[in-house]
């Protein structure tokens, strides 16, 4: 009763003639992925729209110092 997400691959074969005979296919479950990665976009979002409407200056430097934000 729920959706899921998959990546899906399919490869055609052949027989030794040449002659098309089917497929091979894997399915993966990506759905945990595609959540992970919805949370985290959103958690993005939610900290750009504070750092961009703060009304105090804000900033974050990497291990020697350098300003990268």
């Amino acid at each position: 009763g729920a959706y899921c997400w998959f990546r899906n691959l399919g490869v055609p074969l052949s027989s030794p003639e040449g002659s098309f005979s089917g497929y091979v296919n894997t399915c993966i479950d990506i759905t945990e992925q595609k959540r992970s990665l919805a949370a985290l976009r959103e958690t993005e979002d939610r900290i750009r729209l504070m750092s961009e409407s703060a009304p105090v200056m804000l900033w974050m430097s990497d291990a020697v110092g350098k300003c990268v934000h």
